[in-house]
């Protein structure tokens, strides 16, 4: 029992970032993997390793609602959200907003599988695919949930955007 109590321990403490080997504790990592004139994809990563895939709009200049947000360190709160509470079908109320992107308000990670899908928001997903020739993301509910659990569970106050080195 004191063995199963200390492996909960351990993955309670890597999530909130006690890890020593653990470098960007309560970060969440989004890895911009591709950005094109349609779209633009990356890879989510959670302090603890866990990862799922985002989609959101192509670079346009940061234009609210148009664009997706400049590459950067974002502080991130939970807050009342009435598309989240909509795509959840009401099962969660709340949502995590960026809240210090220069120029821009109201982004709000939420459920959606294409590019139409979002206003200048990040869109969750379990994998990268393309639909008529636009990259999308699938089963985006189920990497929402996941999302929304990962980021209490890992205590996520900051987001890193950055473009995916050729190594990682």
């Amino acid at each position: 029992m004191l063995k199963n109590i200390m492996n909960n321990f351990k993955t309670v403490a890597q999530c909130m970032g006690f890890d020593e080997n653990q470098e960007n504790a309560g970060v969440l990592r989004i890895l911009r993997t591709y950005h094109g004139t349609k779209a633009t994809t990356s890879e989510w990563i959670f302090p603890n390793d866990e990862e799922i895939v985002g989609l959101e709009n192509p670079w346009l200049d940061n234009k609210q609602f148009d664009s997706c947000i400049p590459e950067g360190m974002y502080k991130v709160k939970k807050i009342p959200s009435d598309i989240v509470n909509r795509t959840t079908g009401g099962k969660i109320k709340q949502g995590y907003e960026i809240t210090d992107a220069e120029g821009r308000t109201g982004i709000i990670f939420h459920i959606g599988n294409y590019v139409d899908d979002t206003d200048g928001c990040p869109l969750t997903g379990t994998t990268i695919g393309e639909f008529d020739g636009i990259p999308c993301v699938w089963e985006s509910s189920k990497a929402f949930y996941k999302f929304m659990k990962l980021m209490d569970e890992c205590d996520i106050e900051y987001v890193s955007i950055e473009k995916k080195e050729e190594n990682e």
